[in-house]
């Protein structure tokens, strides 16, 4: 049983930012089902029997993602389990999800066909989440340490994102070292991120209650898919970048073959 009473966010947090992060995620998501379903099932290519994975990603994140609200409105994730804070596991279970795909030999294939910029590109959203978390610590709602102003700097990963992508999309020279590079930081940049919002949760910082926030909804998207998404999406950005020659127009060189036109479609 929860170990606090039932409660909303919308009681105490600004309507709009926590509206704001609730499109976002959503946005994220649907970003997410679009490409999958755009490898998986490819446009234009007539298939006898359609490929099932892409329905299974979406049955699966919008099950997941209403069982984290769910959790986060009984007040359940406030409490302990295994000697384990319920919030923590829910990051670890909702990483493994999201790793999964990357996992199966079939989805791996399809998602390494993506254009090299898409997984880069999603990064954008970890500004906006960054903007929301500060307004929130300036309605005193958590720890400015969470934010940008206490030296999260998860926020800088999100601002340079588009410079990134454009310049693995144009013919600079060293595109491909500098979006490794880039990959890696945000990986360390995430890891710090995640363990501070996980340390917070479980320990509290006077006078922010352990749990506030983070374990109630719209936050509680933030461990259960916001943040584990960054890591799946530098992952999959990586083990691109990985197949790729180090050559100066290797931005435009798709994984398994395939070139990335001016519109940003994968051609033969």
């Amino acid at each position: 049983m929860a170990d606090t009473p039932t409660t909303s966010l919308f009681r105490t947090l600004p309507f709009g930012w926590s509206l704001l992060l609730i499109l976002t995620t959503v946005t994220v998501v649907g970003l997410v089902l679009f490409w999958a379903d755009r490898v998986v099932n490819k446009p234009g290519k007539v298939v006898t029997k359609p490929n099932k994975l892409a329905l299974y990603l979406r049955i699966g994140l919008s099950v997941w993602l209403a069982v984290a609200y769910l959790l986060a409105e009984q007040g359940w994730l406030t409490g302990y389990s295994l000697g384990i804070q319920r919030l923590t596991l829910v990051y670890i279970a909702a990483q493994g999800l999201i790793m999964l795909p990357l996992a199966l030999i079939p989805f791996r294939k399809a998602v390494m066909a993506l254009p090299l910029t898409v997984p880069i590109l999603c990064h954008i959203y970890r500004l906006i989440q960054e903007i929301v978390l500060w307004q929130f610590a300036e309605s005193k709602q958590i720890p400015v340490e969470l934010t940008f102003r206490g030296g999260n700097f998860d926020v800088h990963i999100g601002a340079t994102a588009l410079f990134v992508a454009v310049a693995l999309y144009s013919d600079f020279k060293y595109a491909r070292g500098l979006a490794i590079g880039w990959n890696i930081f945000g990986l360390l940049i995430a890891a710090i991120t995640i363990l501070n919002g996980l340390t917070y949760a479980t320990q509290g910082a006077p006078p922010y209650p352990a749990g506030n926030v983070l374990a109630f909804f719209p936050m509680v998207w933030l461990p259960a898919f916001m943040w584990p998404m960054a890591v799946g999406l530098h992952l999959l950005s990586l083990l691109q970048l990985s197949q790729l020659p180090a050559k100066s127009d290797a931005g435009k060189v798709m994984p398994q073959g395939f070139k990335l036109s001016k519109r940003g479609q994968t051609q033969p």
